[in-house]
Protein backbone atom coordinates (compact mmCIF):
# COMPACT_ATOMS: atom_id res chain seq x y z
CA UNK A 1 0.00 0.00 0.00
CA UNK A 2 1.32 3.75 -1.31
CA UNK A 3 0.32 6.77 0.42
CA UNK A 4 0.27 10.42 0.33
CA UNK A 5 -0.89 13.01 2.15
CA UNK A 6 -1.60 16.36 0.83
CA UNK A 7 -3.31 19.57 1.90
CA UNK A 8 -5.16 21.81 -0.45
CA UNK A 9 -6.78 24.77 0.22
CA UNK A 10 -7.23 23.81 4.06
CA UNK A 11 -8.49 20.53 2.96
CA UNK A 12 -6.69 17.02 3.94
CA UNK A 13 -6.60 14.44 1.06
CA UNK A 14 -5.04 10.94 1.48
CA UNK A 15 -4.37 9.21 -1.71
CA UNK A 16 -3.46 4.90 -1.65
CA UNK A 17 -2.85 2.96 -4.20
CA UNK A 18 -3.01 -1.14 -2.79
CA UNK A 19 -1.08 -3.68 -5.44
CA UNK A 20 -2.01 -7.05 -4.96
CA UNK A 21 1.40 -8.78 -3.20
CA UNK A 22 0.45 -13.07 -2.92
CA UNK A 23 -3.05 -12.88 -3.43
CA UNK A 24 -3.82 -10.82 -0.67
CA UNK A 25 -6.68 -9.30 -2.84
CA UNK A 26 -5.76 -5.66 -1.37
CA UNK A 27 -6.00 -3.47 -4.90
CA UNK A 28 -7.76 -0.78 -6.27
CA UNK A 29 -7.24 3.32 -5.26
CA UNK A 30 -8.67 5.22 -2.53
CA UNK A 31 -8.50 9.00 -2.13
CA UNK A 32 -10.30 10.23 1.20
CA UNK A 33 -11.34 14.60 1.27
CA UNK A 34 -11.44 15.37 4.97
CA UNK A 35 -13.87 18.67 5.45
CA UNK A 36 -12.65 21.93 5.91
CA UNK A 37 -12.17 22.88 10.38
CA UNK A 38 -12.44 18.79 10.84
CA UNK A 39 -10.04 17.46 13.84
CA UNK A 40 -7.50 15.60 12.98
CA UNK A 41 -9.12 12.34 14.44
CA UNK A 42 -12.27 12.75 12.41
CA UNK A 43 -10.18 12.51 9.22
CA UNK A 44 -8.09 9.44 10.61
CA UNK A 45 -11.38 7.87 11.33
CA UNK A 46 -12.83 8.15 7.98
CA UNK A 47 -9.30 6.99 6.42
CA UNK A 48 -9.16 3.71 8.92
CA UNK A 49 -12.94 3.51 7.73
CA UNK A 50 -12.40 4.07 4.08
CA UNK A 51 -9.62 1.07 4.16
CA UNK A 52 -11.56 -0.74 5.89
CA UNK A 53 -14.07 -1.52 3.65
CA UNK A 54 -11.10 -2.14 1.28
CA UNK A 55 -9.81 -4.74 3.08
CA UNK A 56 -13.59 -6.28 3.41
CA UNK A 57 -13.40 -6.36 -0.26
CA UNK A 58 -9.95 -7.60 -0.51
CA UNK A 59 -11.13 -10.43 1.39
CA UNK A 60 -13.72 -11.31 -1.06
CA UNK A 61 -11.53 -11.15 -4.22
CA UNK A 62 -8.92 -13.46 -2.15
CA UNK A 63 -11.71 -15.84 -1.41
CA UNK A 64 -12.36 -15.55 -5.45
CA UNK A 65 -9.20 -16.96 -6.48
CA UNK A 66 -9.37 -19.47 -3.54
CA UNK A 67 -12.48 -21.35 -4.84
CA UNK A 68 -11.50 -20.30 -8.47
CA UNK A 69 -8.04 -22.45 -7.76
CA UNK A 70 -10.64 -25.37 -6.67
CA UNK A 71 -12.88 -25.08 -9.54
CA UNK A 72 -15.89 -23.65 -7.64
CA UNK A 73 -16.52 -21.03 -10.41
CA UNK A 74 -20.29 -20.32 -9.65
CA UNK A 75 -18.53 -19.52 -5.92
CA UNK A 76 -15.43 -17.82 -7.37
CA UNK A 77 -18.34 -15.47 -9.17
CA UNK A 78 -20.16 -15.00 -6.07
CA UNK A 79 -17.33 -13.82 -4.25
CA UNK A 80 -16.53 -11.01 -7.24
CA UNK A 81 -19.80 -10.07 -6.89
CA UNK A 82 -19.54 -9.03 -3.26
CA UNK A 83 -16.51 -7.31 -4.20
CA UNK A 84 -17.66 -5.51 -6.80
CA UNK A 85 -20.40 -4.15 -4.64
CA UNK A 86 -17.91 -2.30 -2.10
CA UNK A 87 -15.42 -1.69 -5.11
CA UNK A 88 -17.22 -1.37 -8.03
CA UNK A 89 -14.03 -2.03 -10.53
CA UNK A 90 -11.67 -3.68 -7.41
CA UNK A 91 -9.11 -4.99 -10.25
CA UNK A 92 -8.13 -8.48 -8.45
CA UNK A 93 -11.78 -9.28 -8.60
CA UNK A 94 -11.83 -8.40 -12.04
CA UNK A 95 -8.51 -10.55 -13.01
CA UNK A 96 -10.35 -13.82 -10.70
CA UNK A 97 -13.22 -13.39 -12.51
CA UNK A 98 -10.78 -13.47 -16.46
CA UNK A 99 -9.51 -16.56 -15.04
CA UNK A 100 -12.88 -17.87 -14.81
CA UNK A 101 -13.89 -17.40 -17.73
CA UNK A 102 -10.40 -18.31 -19.19
CA UNK A 103 -11.28 -21.72 -17.96
CA UNK A 104 -14.55 -21.83 -18.65
CA UNK A 105 -13.69 -20.88 -22.30
CA UNK A 106 -16.19 -17.72 -22.19
CA UNK A 107 -15.93 -15.50 -25.30
CA UNK A 108 -13.29 -12.89 -25.86
CA UNK A 109 -15.82 -10.09 -25.03
CA UNK A 110 -16.22 -11.44 -21.77
CA UNK A 111 -12.56 -11.28 -21.58
CA UNK A 112 -12.15 -8.13 -22.57
CA UNK A 113 -15.34 -6.73 -19.59
CA UNK A 114 -13.21 -8.66 -17.09
CA UNK A 115 -9.53 -6.70 -18.29
CA UNK A 116 -11.42 -3.83 -18.66
CA UNK A 117 -13.15 -3.74 -15.15
CA UNK A 118 -9.65 -4.21 -13.62
CA UNK A 119 -8.20 -1.23 -15.74
CA UNK A 120 -10.60 0.71 -14.92
CA UNK A 121 -10.16 0.15 -11.11
CA UNK A 122 -6.45 0.76 -11.43
CA UNK A 123 -5.22 2.49 -14.50
CA UNK A 124 -1.33 1.68 -13.39
CA UNK A 125 -2.17 -1.81 -13.52
CA UNK A 126 0.16 -2.93 -16.34
CA UNK A 127 -1.48 -6.53 -17.03
CA UNK A 128 -4.50 -5.59 -17.36
CA UNK A 129 -3.99 -3.44 -20.42
CA UNK A 130 -1.57 -6.02 -21.56
CA UNK A 131 -4.72 -8.40 -21.14
CA UNK A 132 -6.87 -6.23 -22.56
CA UNK A 133 -4.71 -5.59 -25.59
CA UNK A 134 -4.47 -9.02 -26.40
CA UNK A 135 -8.06 -9.62 -26.42
CA UNK A 136 -8.85 -6.66 -28.56
CA UNK A 137 -6.64 -8.36 -31.21
CA UNK A 138 -8.53 -11.70 -31.16
CA UNK A 139 -11.70 -9.32 -31.77
CA UNK A 140 -9.97 -7.79 -34.36
CA UNK A 141 -10.39 -4.58 -32.63
CA UNK A 142 -7.13 -2.90 -33.78
CA UNK A 143 -7.90 0.83 -32.35
CA UNK A 144 -9.36 -1.15 -29.54
CA UNK A 145 -5.60 -2.64 -28.66
CA UNK A 146 -3.89 0.00 -29.95
CA UNK A 147 -5.71 2.06 -27.11
CA UNK A 148 -4.69 -0.72 -24.08
CA UNK A 149 -1.03 -0.04 -25.64
CA UNK A 150 -1.46 3.72 -25.43
CA UNK A 151 -2.83 3.26 -21.42
CA UNK A 152 0.56 1.04 -20.87
CA UNK A 153 2.45 3.60 -22.07
CA UNK A 154 0.81 6.40 -19.93
CA UNK A 155 2.06 4.00 -17.11
CA UNK A 156 5.65 3.90 -18.39
CA UNK A 157 6.54 6.50 -20.50
CA UNK A 158 10.48 5.16 -20.51
CA UNK A 159 9.35 1.98 -21.97
CA UNK A 160 11.12 2.57 -25.90
CA UNK A 161 9.40 -0.52 -27.52
CA UNK A 162 5.88 -0.42 -25.80
CA UNK A 163 6.08 3.81 -27.20
CA UNK A 164 7.10 2.77 -30.84
CA UNK A 165 4.21 0.03 -30.83
CA UNK A 166 1.89 2.47 -29.78
CA UNK A 167 2.86 5.05 -32.58
CA UNK A 168 3.05 2.07 -34.85
CA UNK A 169 -0.47 0.71 -33.82
CA UNK A 170 -1.92 4.31 -34.25
CA UNK A 171 -0.32 4.71 -37.86
CA UNK A 172 -1.89 1.63 -38.73
CA UNK A 173 -5.34 2.61 -37.33
CA UNK A 174 -4.93 6.13 -39.34
CA UNK A 175 -4.38 8.22 -36.30
CA UNK A 176 -1.66 9.78 -37.42
CA UNK A 177 -1.53 13.17 -35.35
CA UNK A 178 -2.07 10.93 -32.37
CA UNK A 179 1.26 8.99 -33.74
CA UNK A 180 3.30 11.81 -33.92
CA UNK A 181 2.92 12.86 -30.92
CA UNK A 182 4.13 9.86 -29.31
CA UNK A 183 6.89 9.79 -31.76
CA UNK A 184 7.91 13.53 -30.65
CA UNK A 185 8.10 12.58 -27.13
CA UNK A 186 9.89 9.18 -27.66
CA UNK A 187 13.09 11.63 -29.57
CA UNK A 188 12.79 14.22 -26.97
CA UNK A 189 14.36 11.52 -24.79
CA UNK A 190 16.20 9.82 -27.94
CA UNK A 191 17.33 12.27 -30.55
CA UNK A 192 18.97 9.80 -32.75
CA UNK A 193 16.54 6.57 -32.56
CA UNK A 194 16.43 5.35 -36.15
CA UNK A 195 13.12 3.37 -35.87
CA UNK A 196 11.23 6.79 -34.28
CA UNK A 197 12.86 8.84 -36.86
CA UNK A 198 11.96 6.38 -39.73
CA UNK A 199 8.44 6.06 -38.17
CA UNK A 200 7.91 9.61 -38.14
CA UNK A 201 9.00 10.23 -41.87
CA UNK A 202 6.11 7.72 -42.67
CA UNK A 203 3.61 9.39 -40.66
CA UNK A 204 4.47 12.74 -42.05
CA UNK A 205 4.35 11.81 -45.31
CA UNK A 206 0.94 9.86 -45.12
CA UNK A 207 -0.17 13.06 -43.94
CA UNK A 208 0.99 14.54 -46.60
CA UNK A 209 2.73 17.13 -44.26
CA UNK A 210 5.77 17.68 -46.58
CA UNK A 211 7.94 19.86 -44.50
CA UNK A 212 7.91 17.80 -41.53
CA UNK A 213 8.73 14.75 -43.78
CA UNK A 214 11.55 17.27 -45.04
CA UNK A 215 12.78 17.54 -42.03
CA UNK A 216 12.65 14.08 -41.16
CA UNK A 217 14.74 12.97 -44.04
CA UNK A 218 17.16 15.77 -43.48
CA UNK A 219 17.59 14.58 -40.11
CA UNK A 220 17.52 10.94 -41.08
CA UNK A 221 20.65 11.40 -43.77
CA UNK A 222 22.49 12.75 -40.74
CA UNK A 223 22.33 10.15 -38.60
CA UNK A 224 21.78 7.30 -41.27
CA UNK A 225 25.30 6.54 -43.33
CA UNK A 226 23.14 4.11 -45.37
CA UNK A 227 21.66 6.73 -46.94
CA UNK A 228 24.53 8.29 -48.19
CA UNK A 229 25.34 7.74 -51.60
CA UNK A 230 21.27 6.70 -52.41
CA UNK A 231 19.86 8.33 -55.58
CA UNK A 232 16.82 6.78 -54.50
CA UNK A 233 17.18 8.76 -50.95
CA UNK A 234 17.98 11.73 -53.00
CA UNK A 235 15.20 11.95 -55.80
CA UNK A 236 12.81 11.85 -52.54
CA UNK A 237 14.50 14.20 -50.56
CA UNK A 238 14.80 16.81 -53.83
CA UNK A 239 11.09 16.02 -54.48
CA UNK A 240 9.89 17.07 -50.89
CA UNK A 241 12.22 20.11 -51.13
CA UNK A 242 10.55 20.85 -54.48
CA UNK A 243 6.87 20.30 -53.39
CA UNK A 244 7.11 23.16 -50.33
CA UNK A 245 9.54 25.03 -52.48
CA UNK A 246 12.25 25.55 -50.21
CA UNK A 247 15.39 26.39 -52.55
CA UNK A 248 17.85 26.35 -49.97
CA UNK A 249 17.51 22.72 -49.47
CA UNK A 250 16.83 22.12 -53.57
CA UNK A 251 19.69 23.56 -53.88
CA UNK A 252 21.51 21.62 -51.15
CA UNK A 253 19.86 17.98 -51.68
CA UNK A 254 20.15 18.39 -55.52
CA UNK A 255 24.20 19.58 -54.98
CA UNK A 256 25.07 16.48 -52.57
CA UNK A 257 23.25 14.07 -55.52
CA UNK A 258 25.80 14.98 -57.93
CA UNK A 259 28.93 14.40 -55.41
CA UNK A 260 27.56 10.77 -55.58
CA UNK A 261 26.07 10.59 -59.05
CA UNK A 262 28.46 13.19 -61.22
CA UNK A 263 26.34 12.22 -64.73
CA UNK A 264 23.20 12.46 -63.57
CA UNK A 265 21.59 14.41 -66.39
CA UNK A 266 18.46 14.87 -64.53
CA UNK A 267 20.34 16.30 -61.32
CA UNK A 268 22.23 18.19 -62.99
CA UNK A 269 19.64 20.06 -64.49
CA UNK A 270 17.45 20.54 -61.47
CA UNK A 271 20.85 21.85 -59.82
CA UNK A 272 21.57 24.50 -62.42
CA UNK A 273 18.29 25.77 -63.11
CA UNK A 274 17.49 26.91 -59.77
CA UNK A 275 21.33 28.31 -59.52
CA UNK A 276 20.48 30.39 -62.66
CA UNK A 277 16.79 31.52 -60.96
CA UNK A 278 19.19 32.51 -57.78
CA UNK A 279 21.74 34.62 -59.25
CA UNK A 280 24.59 32.37 -59.12
CA UNK A 281 25.65 32.93 -62.63
CA UNK A 282 28.98 31.32 -62.90
CA UNK A 283 27.63 28.34 -61.20
CA UNK A 284 25.01 27.96 -63.44
CA UNK A 285 27.20 28.55 -66.89
CA UNK A 286 29.21 25.60 -65.59
CA UNK A 287 25.68 23.23 -64.95
CA UNK A 288 24.55 24.11 -68.45
CA UNK A 289 28.22 23.45 -70.09
CA UNK A 290 27.45 19.96 -68.23
CA UNK A 291 24.70 19.12 -69.93
CA UNK A 292 25.86 19.98 -73.03
CA UNK A 293 28.75 17.74 -72.54
CA UNK A 294 26.54 14.66 -70.96
CA UNK A 295 23.78 15.24 -73.73
CA UNK A 296 25.08 17.23 -76.54
CA UNK A 297 21.58 16.77 -78.05
CA UNK A 298 20.41 18.49 -75.26
CA UNK A 299 19.31 21.73 -77.67
CA UNK A 300 18.22 23.97 -74.45
CA UNK A 301 20.73 23.34 -72.05
CA UNK A 302 22.90 24.70 -75.56
CA UNK A 303 20.97 27.32 -76.24
CA UNK A 304 21.20 28.73 -72.32
CA UNK A 305 25.31 27.92 -72.88
CA UNK A 306 24.99 30.70 -75.92
CA UNK A 307 22.97 32.77 -73.60
CA UNK A 308 25.70 32.96 -70.76
CA UNK A 309 28.04 33.49 -73.25
CA UNK A 310 26.41 36.30 -74.71
CA UNK A 311 25.32 37.83 -70.91
CA UNK A 312 29.39 36.99 -70.33
CA UNK A 313 30.42 38.84 -73.92
CA UNK A 314 31.56 42.59 -73.91
CA UNK A 315 32.62 45.01 -76.46
CA UNK A 316 35.35 47.20 -75.15
CA UNK A 317 36.58 50.01 -77.67
CA UNK A 318 39.61 50.03 -76.08
CA UNK A 319 40.30 46.38 -76.03
CA UNK A 320 40.52 44.22 -79.17
CA UNK A 321 37.66 42.27 -80.08
CA UNK A 322 37.04 38.96 -78.72
CA UNK A 323 36.91 37.19 -82.14
CA UNK A 324 36.57 33.78 -80.34
CA UNK A 325 33.85 34.54 -78.09
CA UNK A 326 32.18 35.71 -81.06
CA UNK A 327 32.59 33.02 -83.33
CA UNK A 328 31.23 30.19 -80.23
CA UNK A 329 28.35 31.99 -79.90
CA UNK A 330 27.62 31.52 -83.28
CA UNK A 331 28.32 27.89 -83.74
CA UNK A 332 26.12 27.16 -80.87
CA UNK A 333 23.26 28.93 -82.35
CA UNK A 334 23.85 27.44 -85.76
CA UNK A 335 24.41 23.55 -84.10
CA UNK A 336 20.52 24.33 -82.34
CA UNK A 337 18.94 25.47 -85.85
CA UNK A 338 20.23 22.46 -87.64
CA UNK A 339 18.75 20.19 -84.97
CA UNK A 340 15.75 21.47 -84.75
CA UNK A 341 12.40 23.17 -86.65
CA UNK A 342 10.87 24.38 -83.54
CA UNK A 343 9.32 28.11 -84.03
CA UNK A 344 9.87 29.17 -79.94
CA UNK A 345 13.44 28.09 -80.57
CA UNK A 346 14.07 30.10 -83.41
CA UNK A 347 12.71 33.15 -81.69
CA UNK A 348 15.24 32.25 -78.72
CA UNK A 349 18.11 32.56 -81.17
CA UNK A 350 16.83 35.51 -83.09
CA UNK A 351 16.83 37.59 -79.74
CA UNK A 352 20.25 36.13 -79.18
CA UNK A 353 21.69 37.41 -82.30
CA UNK A 354 19.95 40.53 -82.11
CA UNK A 355 21.52 41.38 -78.51
CA UNK A 356 24.92 40.46 -80.29
CA UNK A 357 24.30 42.66 -83.09
CA UNK A 358 23.48 45.80 -80.46
CA UNK A 359 26.81 45.28 -78.82
CA UNK A 360 28.78 44.38 -82.67
CA UNK A 361 27.46 46.99 -84.66
CA UNK A 362 29.41 50.23 -83.00
CA UNK A 363 32.88 49.14 -83.14
CA UNK A 364 32.72 45.84 -85.61
CA UNK A 365 29.87 46.98 -88.14
CA UNK A 366 30.28 44.31 -90.48
CA UNK A 367 30.07 41.67 -87.91
CA UNK A 368 27.29 43.58 -86.50
CA UNK A 369 25.46 43.49 -89.54
CA UNK A 370 25.74 39.69 -90.22
CA UNK A 371 24.09 39.29 -86.80
CA UNK A 372 21.29 41.94 -87.53
CA UNK A 373 20.79 39.34 -90.59
CA UNK A 374 20.48 36.54 -88.97
CA UNK A 375 18.43 37.69 -86.17
CA UNK A 376 15.59 39.02 -88.92
CA UNK A 377 15.81 35.06 -90.66
CA UNK A 378 15.65 33.46 -86.92
CA UNK A 379 12.28 35.86 -86.41
CA UNK A 380 9.30 33.12 -87.72
CA UNK A 381 6.84 35.67 -85.79
CA UNK A 382 8.43 38.99 -86.99
CA UNK A 383 8.69 39.89 -83.28
CA UNK A 384 12.43 41.49 -83.96
CA UNK A 385 11.80 43.08 -87.09
CA UNK A 386 11.69 46.57 -86.20
CA UNK A 387 14.61 46.19 -83.72
CA UNK A 388 16.81 44.12 -85.96
CA UNK A 389 16.31 46.61 -88.83
CA UNK A 390 17.14 49.10 -86.83
CA UNK A 391 20.33 47.89 -85.98
CA UNK A 392 20.97 46.63 -89.18
CA UNK A 393 20.71 49.79 -91.25
CA UNK A 394 23.12 51.54 -88.45
CA UNK A 395 25.47 49.24 -88.84
CA UNK A 396 24.75 49.61 -92.93
CA UNK A 397 25.41 53.06 -92.86
CA UNK A 398 29.02 52.87 -90.34
CA UNK A 399 29.77 50.61 -93.02
CA UNK A 400 29.14 53.03 -96.42
CA UNK A 401 30.39 56.34 -94.25
CA UNK A 402 34.33 54.81 -94.48
CA UNK A 403 33.51 53.66 -97.71
CA UNK A 404 32.76 56.64 -99.53
CA UNK A 405 35.89 57.92 -98.01
CA UNK A 406 37.96 55.30 -99.55
CA UNK A 407 36.64 55.49 -102.87
CA UNK A 408 37.48 59.54 -103.12
CA UNK A 409 40.71 58.24 -102.23
CA UNK A 410 41.20 55.25 -104.65
CA UNK A 411 39.20 56.52 -107.50
CA UNK A 412 38.00 52.61 -108.07
CA UNK A 413 34.90 51.92 -109.53
CA UNK A 414 35.47 48.12 -108.32
CA UNK A 415 33.59 49.62 -104.72
CA UNK A 416 30.53 51.46 -105.93
CA UNK A 417 28.24 48.35 -106.14
CA UNK A 418 29.16 47.58 -102.21
CA UNK A 419 28.91 51.67 -101.76
CA UNK A 420 25.18 51.77 -103.59
CA UNK A 421 24.39 48.31 -101.66
CA UNK A 422 24.96 49.90 -97.97
CA UNK A 423 23.41 52.77 -99.03
CA UNK A 424 20.35 51.26 -100.15
CA UNK A 425 20.07 48.72 -97.51
CA UNK A 426 20.47 50.87 -94.99
CA UNK A 427 18.17 53.54 -95.93
CA UNK A 428 15.54 50.47 -95.82
CA UNK A 429 16.03 49.02 -92.77
CA UNK A 430 16.39 52.73 -90.89
CA UNK A 431 13.25 53.75 -92.09
CA UNK A 432 11.54 50.22 -90.98
CA UNK A 433 13.24 50.42 -87.48
CA UNK A 434 12.84 53.80 -87.16
CA UNK A 435 10.76 53.53 -84.32
CA UNK A 436 13.21 52.16 -81.75
CA UNK A 437 14.65 55.69 -81.77
CA UNK A 438 13.63 57.93 -83.65
CA UNK A 439 15.75 60.56 -83.25
CA UNK A 440 19.13 58.87 -84.38
CA UNK A 441 16.86 57.10 -87.38
CA UNK A 442 16.49 60.70 -88.75
CA UNK A 443 19.49 61.69 -88.27
CA UNK A 444 20.77 58.92 -89.95
CA UNK A 445 18.47 58.96 -92.78
CA UNK A 446 19.28 62.66 -93.24
CA UNK A 447 23.17 61.80 -93.52
CA UNK A 448 22.18 58.88 -96.22
CA UNK A 449 19.77 60.61 -98.30
CA UNK A 450 22.99 63.80 -98.91
CA UNK A 451 24.90 60.24 -99.41
CA UNK A 452 22.40 59.20 -102.19
CA UNK A 453 23.70 60.91 -105.19
CA UNK A 454 27.30 59.91 -104.14
CA UNK A 455 27.65 56.36 -106.39
CA UNK A 456 25.80 58.10 -109.71
CA UNK A 457 29.03 61.09 -109.12
CA UNK A 458 31.58 59.10 -108.75
CA UNK A 459 30.72 57.05 -111.78
CA UNK A 460 30.95 59.72 -114.03
CA UNK A 461 33.97 60.62 -112.38
CA UNK A 462 36.28 57.34 -112.53
CA UNK A 463 34.45 55.02 -114.10
CA UNK A 464 34.01 55.54 -118.24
Amino acid sequence: MYGTFDRSNGQAIARYRMVDVSRSGLSGWLTVVGQLGDPPKDFADQVADSLDNQVRAADYAKDCTARRDRSDFKGARDRADRAFAIYEDHPSAAICLSYVFEAERAPADSMVWAYRKAAQGDSLYMRAWEELARQYQRLGDTAGAVEAYARQLDANPGDMDMRYNTAAGYVATQQLDRARVVLDEGLEREPENLRFLRLKNQVCLDSEDWQCALQTSSRLYDIDSTLVGSIEFYGAVIGLATQVADTAAMLRWSGEALQHDPNSVRFWQLHTLLLDANGMADSAFVGYQKLVELNPGDIRSKLQVATKLGERFTVDTLQPLDTAMVERIDGLLQDILTATQDSNIATAIGVEYLKGAQKLVPVQPDLGVQWADKALTNDPRGLLTTQANFWLGYGMFLLATPLDQQIVESQSCRLLPDYQNYLRRATQALTIGRSVSEETASQLLGYLQQLAGRPEQFRQSFCP
